[in-house]
């Protein structure tokens, strides 16, 4: 099943990225040219090329100026990154392999050592040691594969 949903992941981004936008963009040029261009002003078929290498030189600026404005003037990007977020269980979760199996272990050591050598220097009061065992306890619990949320 893992498979199935991979390749089905991997068909919706390539059709829906790509060959769609290729195709549509074809399309559109030709469509524009057949219809609007070559009804108005009959020109040769190298005149097709010419009008292709012009809407590009117009829509690929273009495209990228509404690209960023829509980045970074509208709260649409910042949405849609917020919602995919909310929804990738890795946010509150250690990442498996070498994250959760190597990286975490060694930091909640290391963190414990930490502990250790502040309280005998002394310089750790009571609520601060009571604080950071309540996030070691949660970063504990985020190393058995449990979600903060």
């Amino acid at each position: 099943m893992d498979f199935i949903a991979r390749c089905w992941f991997f068909f919706r981004r390539g059709y829906g990225l790509y060959l769609s936008f290729l195709v549509g963009f074809i399309s559109y040029i030709s469509v524009l040219y057949f219809l609007l261009v070559q009804s108005l002003f009959p020109t040769s078929a190298s005149g097709f090329y010419t009008f292709g290498l012009i809407l590009l030189l117009v829509i690929v600026p273009l495209g990228v100026l509404i690209g960023w404005l829509d980045v970074r003037r509208t709260p649409m990007y910042g949405t849609e990154a917020e919602i995919s977020t909310e929804q990738n269980p890795y946010v509150f979760r250690f990442v498996p392999g070498k994250e959760r199996d190597l990286q975490a272990p060694m930091s909640f050591q290391v963190y414990t050592w930490f502990l250790r050598y502040f309280e005998k220097q002394g310089v750790v009061s009571e609520e601060e040691k009571k604080r950071f065992l309540e996030l070691l306890k949660k970063y504990e619990s985020l190393m058995k594969g449990e979600s903060l949320t």
